[in-house]
């Protein structure tokens, strides 16, 4: 991880601008929903069976890493969080397979 990593912007927006009515704050929650919006895009183009819960959840899991990596001032968090998304997308993968059934 470089020196100077930082984390996200928007999140560190909301952090400081707590105050939901804050118009940075709100520039910041629309960022992380379009993150999630274009998640679930990728999802159903995909062929994911639950790409709204799976978007949102990969989104809490990166936001996580980010700030982890932070605190920790390494790249590990990113690499669990990789390890974590692969398994909750391969056990949706075989959800849908198995409904298809």
């Amino acid at each position: 991880m470089a020196d100077d990593y930082r984390g996200c912007a928007a999140i560190h927006t909301m952090v400081e601008s707590a105050d939901p009515e804050s118009p940075a704050h709100q520039v910041a929650a629309r960022h992380e929903l379009a993150t999630i919006a274009y998640l679930r895009d990728l999802l159903v183009a995909a062929g994911y069976n639950d790409a709204d819960g799976l978007a949102e959840t990969l989104n809490l899991l990166a936001d996580g890493a980010i700030i982890t990596a932070i605190r920790l001032r390494n790249a590990r968090p990113a690499e669990m969080a990789k390890g974590i998304a692969a398994d909750l997308l391969a056990r949706d993968k075989a959800g849908a397979a198995s409904a298809g059934q």
